[in-house]
């Protein structure tokens, strides 16, 4: 299916019954969640619509969920106050190791 292609009920009820809604991506679920239902007079349709509408709401959720704690947890690493000391005690020890080295093989160098 091309992504520029509207999304329908019969896209959603081919995931549903094949069970490949939870894999769907976000972008797809959002543009599911803007399906609106078809006209129909039947009570097991409607509520067949209703619950798959609130399985995609509670994946994209989900989704959002998962996504805002990965990059919480990304930014995190990288503001901790130990990387300020880290960074650069660990640069020096690696010149140094470099300039040992370079000393080591061609003493010349001073």
């Amino acid at each position: 299916m091309l992504p520029s292609e509207m999304k329908t009920w019969d896209d959603i009820d081919r995931c549903v019954n094949n069970g490949t809604l939870g894999k769907q991506d976000i972008e797809t679920l959002r543009e599911f969640s803007q399906v609106p239902p078809e006209p129909s007079n039947n009570p097991i349709y409607h509520r067949h619509y209703e619950a798959a509408m609130a399985s995609i709401r509670e994946l994209i959720r989900e989704k959002d969920a998962k996504y805002s704690a990965d990059q919480t947890a990304k930014t995190k690493v990288f503001e901790h106050p130990g990387w300020k000391v880290m960074v650069p005690v660990f640069g020096g020890v690696i010149l140094f190791l470099i300039l040992a080295f370079l000393k080591h093989w061609f003493p010349s160098l001073k």
